[in-house]
């Protein structure tokens, strides 16, 4: 089994945007909706705020945490749930505006793939799904590393995505209005992601999925489950219930590492394994396979991380003459 890691670099040939560039990304793509859009409203109060969008993972991360003194502790605390909000809601519509656009090194690494493998990402967008479906590798129902309704059939590839997707929310309340939903219940959001948006289904070619649990409701109040590029990252919802989806995150997580120490290949393509994201750098580094056949290609990064993962007692790292994710398909085939 041959286990891909991608981060944003693998996804950027498709117009999505690296970590480090998400705020100028987004902003600019705000700044063309119509003058009075709440979008344009909540991104002028964060500019006024912090002057720029530079350094967006720490706006975030004051957005999130409030500390004394920061630019977001300036701000109306009745303002801040929805600045956060929007943000998110935000950066969810622009990838489903970049999506419009075609994904060739995707469709490439699909078919270079075999059942059995399976692709460990940080990104948000469906563009490796959309192409493992397309290419009839990806199964729905069983392929994100969790059940969605009663099916035993597993998907040809897994794909995990532990930072969240686009396409998954927490329902709030099960869908269930009204004052009936309080009684015996002990979570408010679920046990898992539901994906409940047709234009995300029609995108990646399946009209016709309907998520049990969202059968029977015309409309669907949740959460979007993508853990932002903030410090430090929580992998739960805290609300008046405790840290709910806490086990989920922590499934999923599991799962990545069961693969990684079951893996024969680790691939990691446009991952950088920024010192920021502790959980993803102990995952790679800390697994027990340190004989895994180990190729990166992160462009100018690779040396490094090779160097990184070779401190780390990993063996077997492999040299590629080009270590950009199409130097990498040139290779594969």
């Amino acid at each position: 089994m041959t286990v891909y890691i991608l981060g944003a670099g693998a996804s950027i040939h498709a117009g999505y945007p690296l970590a480090s560039g998400l705020g100028k990304s987004l902003a600019a793509w705000i700044d063309t909706l119509p003058q009075d859009h709440q979008y344009r409203c909540h991104l002028s109060q964060i500019i006024d705020a912090y002057g720029t969008l530079d350094n967006f993972e720490g706006i975030l991360t004051d957005l999130m945490t409030c500390p004394p003194g920061s630019p977001a502790a300036s701000l109306p605390s009745a303002v801040l749930p929805y600045l956060r909000n929007d943000l998110q809601d935000a950066i969810r519509e622009h990838f489903d505006i970049i999506r419009t656009a075609p994904a060739p090194l995707y469709d490439r690494l699909a078919h270079g793939l075999r059942r059995g493998d399976l692709v460990i990402t940080y990104n948000y967008d469906l563009a490796i799904e959309c192409a493992l479906r397309a290419a009839g590798l990806w199964e729905i129902r069983t392929g994100y590393g969790f059940p969605i309704g009663d099916v035993q059939q597993p998907s040809p590839i897994e794909v995990l995505k532990l930072h969240g997707s686009t396409n998954w929310g927490a329902l709030l309340f099960g869908g269930v209005t009204g004052n009936g939903y309080f009684g015996g219940h002990h979570d408010s959001l679920g046990a898992r992601p539901v994906l409940c948006s047709r234009p995300d289904q029609e995108y990646l070619g399946l009209p016709d999925f309907v998520d049990p649990l969202c059968v029977g409701l015309d409309t669907v109040c949740r959460l979007l489950a993508m853990i932002m590029p903030a410090l430090p990252k929580t992998f739960y919802f805290a609300t008046i219930f405790g840290h709910e989806w806490k086990p989920f995150w922590d499934s999923l997580w599991r799962r990545a590492e069961d693969a990684i120490a079951r893996a024969e290949e680790l691939v990691i393509i446009g991952y950088s394994m920024p010192a920021a994201d502790e959980r993803a750098r102990g995952l790679l580094l800390g697994t027990t396979n340190k004989a895994v056949r180990l190729t990166i290609c992160c462009g100018n990064a690779t040396t490094s991380l090779q160097q990184e993962f070779r401190n780390h007692g990993f063996t077997s790292i492999q040299h590629i003459a080009d270590p950009t994710f199409a130097g990498f398909l040139t290779h594969l085939s």
